[in-house]
Formats: C-alpha cells, structure tokens, sequence
C-alpha cells in the first residue's frame, strides 16, 4: 500500500493573481505551459500544483459550490493530485479543500460529495468541477493512464475507491 506524505497546506491567500477572470461569472483560467512529452513516451505526466494552480481549483470549486473563494484556506497538498494528459490536451486535478475556520458555507459544502473534488481542464478552458467524495457516483472518471499514474484504483474518481 502506498501512502502519501502529509506536508500541509497549499494556502492560496494572494494567489490568484495573475488570473484573469473569463466573463459571466466564471472561475479564473491561467494560461497553463504545455508539458513536453517525456523521453519514455508515457501518455501522462504527473505535475506539482503551484500556488497558481490551487488558487484557481479553489476559484472554480468555489463558483460551482456557490460559495466565496475566500470561505476556503486552500488545498489540502496530502490529498492534491495533478496531472497532463497527452493524448486528450487535458490538464486533470483532485483535491479536498481546506475550510476556512469561519466560514460556515464552506465548512457545509466539504461534507459529503464536496469532501473530494475532480477537476478537469482542457487545453485552453476553465476547470471543470466535479463533486466525488463520501462515496457517492462518479460523473466523471480519469482516464486510466491519468488514474494510473496517480496509483489509484482503474475507473476510479477518487483515491481508494469507485
């Protein structure tokens, strides 16, 4: 069984900027560098999210829970996935966001399927929030090679499970 280090939090107060909202309401886009396809030829590539990055899952997942970016401390980095998907230009994220300590819609919104979110960006789009956490259906499902690299369970939308 392989277990992932706890190593905090990616706080992302300040860090959206340098995003620029895209109009009508929507979570903030960052023009993304492409990864270079690795000498091996692998489909994926497993990324680091940087501050920018968890700024901007926490904006989208915000938008799509209907609650203020700012009812959230940031990203969890112990459950934080990120990954570049070669064949399909699509950039794949999970994560469980951190709460902030008084900031009651945000506390409500992380429970249940808003415990464990999948997020999914294509090329030059918005992140696309999905809600997969405490169990319940997967709407959406990385692709196996994503899934793989991150060493979760095939057709998983979460660590461990379905």
């Amino acid at each position: 069984m392989r277990t992932l280090p706890a190593v905090g939090l990616i706080l992302v107060a300040g860090s959206l900027a340098g995003c620029s909202a895209n109009g009508g309401g929507s979570a903030p886009t960052l023009q993304l560098p492409t990864p270079v396809p690795t000498p091996t030829g692998d489909v994926t590539e497993n990324l680091v999210p940087t501050g920018q990055v968890a700024g901007q899952l926490v904006a989208a997942a915000a938008a799509t829970m209907h609650v203020p970016a700012s009812g959230f401390a940031g990203v969890e980095r112990a459950t934080a996935y990120y990954a570049y998907d070669f064949t399909t230009h699509t950039y794949w994220a999970a994560a469980s966001l951190v709460p902030s300590k008084n900031a009651t819609k945000a506390q409500i919104a992380v429970q249940d399927q808003g415990s464990y979110l999948l997020f999914v960006r294509r090329k030059g789009g918005p992140w696309q929030v999905f809600e997969v956490g405490a169990g319940g259906a997967c709407p959406v499902k990385p692709p196996s090679a994503v899934a793989q690299r991150w060493h979760w369970p095939r057709h998983a939308c979460r660590p461990g499970g379905p």
